[in-house]
């Protein structure tokens, strides 16, 4: 799901947070940052299935204020990624 407003403010919010973690030994991610909210993911067999699916629905715009920012640590596993919080903090 795309984010519009404010995406430049979280770009520079992911850039910042980029520069400070990069000493301490996490590299930047060399994509280029796209704002966006994950919905779900799938197995790439299933991908023309849900693919069809979601052509079937309307397209909404959705307003939503951030207020806080979780950093989560992403482990792979045999039955999908574990998502741990790290840190929460409010967002001026």
């Amino acid at each position: 799901l795309g984010v519009t407003e404010g995406a430049d403010d979280l770009r520079r919010l992911v850039d910042a947070l980029a520069a400070r973690l990069e000493p301490l030994g996490t590299a930047r991610d060399r994509r280029p940052y796209q704002a966006h909210l994950t919905l779900g993911r799938w197995r790439e067999r299933a991908r023309g299935r849900v693919r069809d699916a979601l052509t079937a629905v309307t397209p909404a715009r959705i307003a939503q204020r951030v207020s806080a920012v979780t950093l989560f640590r992403s482990q792979p596993g045999p039955a999908g990624a574990v998502h741990t919080p790290l840190v929460r903090d409010a967002l001026a």
